[in-house]
């Protein structure tokens, strides 16, 4: 019975979550309310205030998105399965950075102005690219940051005391981290078939951001489970980020009715997330064989390319 209202706890924590990424998207002013009711009830709690996902922009931006630059982008398609695990691993590891980051390294911050702007910098994004660092922009007031840290350090305190003076046992602490670890991983799951990470590190045009993006069509009750708040249809997502994740549904069925068969559009779209999985396999099986190539034939190339030249010479 736990392990089945477990799954459907991370299942329910992971879509609240997933409202972080439209709030992200809202423009500042815009539905003030919510954005409070949302960190108050969830982003605290769960140690993901707002700001922890600010840097979701950067995957946006034409000159960072598939780059070191992006936070949530890793070259997949170019590397090894060995990559996707170190992937997976971080899952493992992020809940109990949400502990360190908010515990210890938040109220160091507090009287180390150096070691404030190392945390603001490399320990305030939930990312899955570990080559990332944050970038502060010069001025920028951290007032809100500051109030959203020193309400998770009381909140986790709190917690902290309850289980010293035995008011919650023991016991419930490693699994909160396995509900925390699920809810993260199933975010993990569908973030590696948005898009199909064909990048080589250099920056790309939106329309090939978008054209790389994912958008899932079949099982809808199952991919709304894995893909809440709108996010199956993400290549609209990255055509027109501004628009609400309600109205995704209504746009995709619009595009479908209206672009000619040849639209650049039809080939985002997959069944399924398996089939995404199978395409990234595929990229990634291509890439192996092509590095293998590579290092079968330097030598003799490069001697038969000495050796030519120097006959012409």
């Amino acid at each position: 019975m736990q392990a089945g209202t477990g799954l459907i706890a991370s299942l329910a924590l992971f879509r609240a979550g997933a409202f972080l990424h439209e709030i992200v998207h809202m423009p500042k002013g815009r539905m003030g309310p919510f954005k409070l009711y949302w960190n108050l009830l969830y982003g605290i709690p769960l140690l993901s205030p707002y700001f922890m996902y600010a840097n979701h922009t950067d995957h946006h931006a034409r000159r960072h998105y598939g780059t070191a630059q992006d936070g949530e982008y890793q070259p997949f398609a170019h590397g090894g399965g060995w990559r996707v695990l170190l992937y997976f691993a971080q899952v493992l590891i992020i809940p109990i950075f949400g502990v360190v980051r908010f515990l210890i390294l938040a109220p160091l911050a507090w009287i180390h102005p150096r070691l404030r702007q190392w945390v603001w910098r490399a320990a305030s994004s939930y990312i899955s690219n570990p080559l990332y660092q944050r970038q502060i922009p010069a001025g920028e007031t951290h007032a809100w940051w500051v109030i959203c840290e020193i309400a998770c350090f009381v909140w986790m305190a709190f917690i902290v005391i309850l289980l010293v003076e035995g008011y919650l046992p023991l016991a419930i602490v490693p699994k909160l981290y396995a509900l925390s670890a699920l809810a993260i991983f199933w975010n993990w799951l569908r973030n590696l078939a948005a898009h199909l990470f064909l990048s080589d590190g250099d920056p790309m045009s939106h329309e090939a951001q978008f054209q790389e993006s994912v958008t899932i069509t079949g099982t809808p009750w199952l991919h709304e489970l894995l893909f809440p708040v709108g996010l199956r249809f993400h290549a609209i997502h990255h055509l027109l980020p501004g628009l609400p994740y309600h109205n995704l549904p209504e746009a995709h069925r619009r595009f479908l009715v209206q672009l000619p068969d040849a639209a650049g559009y039809r080939k985002t779209l997959y069944r399924s997330i398996v089939e995404v999985f199978a395409v990234l396999r595929r990229h990634m099986r291509r890439a192996r064989d092509v590095g293998e190539m590579a290092c079968g034939e330097p030598a003799g190339s490069m001697a038969m390319g000495r050796s030519g030249s120097g006959a012409r010479e």
